[in-house]
């Protein structure tokens, strides 16, 4: 944590974040009006709670046990522009009986200041019963030590997911391979993207409020 990293309160850029991910802004991201579009931001929060919920949950995407998203409230406070450097920081900011919330700050490392912040509700649920469900102990335990550990980062690199998608376009040189990934983007994507750098998390040290 760099001491010039300060962000319009005085606190250092994305203090008591147990996980962030850091980005250069690609060109898919930019809209008809010069600036990153607001889903993108969604979009960003959306990568790094999954990333959280693999790793400190140690939950699959496709799990038995997972979580629904009941609520999302963003408030978008600086425009972000092509090519800026871009740190993204998530952690549990409230843990009830079913339902938790993640925070999400997104910050501009190229201008120095916060960019957006935001919090989603979500509920654990169980896919087999389809029923939402208490959050189960282990969640609990790992989520805590999470949150009172280090910082970790993980690595998320969309342009060379974005050069895979095109480099296997090329290969196949088949004009019916457009349309297909384009029929099965998210599918298309996820079996193509580069691995993540995954955090192993450690001894307690960042608070973080439960109601439980």
């Amino acid at each position: 944590m760099l001491s010039s990293d300060l962000g319009r309160i005085g606190q250092p850029m994305l203090e008591g974040f147990p996980l962030v991910t850091r980005f250069t802004i690609p060109f898919s991201d930019i809209d008809m009006l010069q600036h990153v579009n607001n889903v993108a931001y969604i979009r960003w929060c959306e990568t790094v709670r999954t990333e959280y919920f693999a790793t400190v949950m140690r939950s699959d995407i496709t799990s038995e046990r997972g979580m629904i998203q009941a609520n999302i409230n963003f408030t978008y406070e600086r425009q972000l522009k092509f090519r800026e450097s871009i740190a993204v920081g998530v952690r549990v900011s409230r843990l009830g009986t079913k339902s938790l919330d993640f925070s999400y700050e997104i910050w501009s490392e190229t201008q120095g200041h916060r960019a957006a912040h935001g919090i989603t509700t979500v509920v654990a649920y169980d896919f087999v019963n389809h029923r939402t469900i208490e959050i189960p102990q282990e969640w609990r335990e790992w989520i805590d030590e999470a949150e009172r550990g280090p910082q970790r980062s993980f690595v998320w690199s969309v342009n060379a997911t974005i050069e895979v998608v095109l480099g296997s376009l090329h290969q196949k040189r088949d004009p019916s391979c457009a349309s297909e990934i384009a029929a099965n983007g998210n599918e298309a994507i996820t079996s193509t993207s580069s691995p993540l750098t995954r955090p192993s998390f450690g001894p307690p040290s960042l608070p973080y409020h439960s109601d439980a």
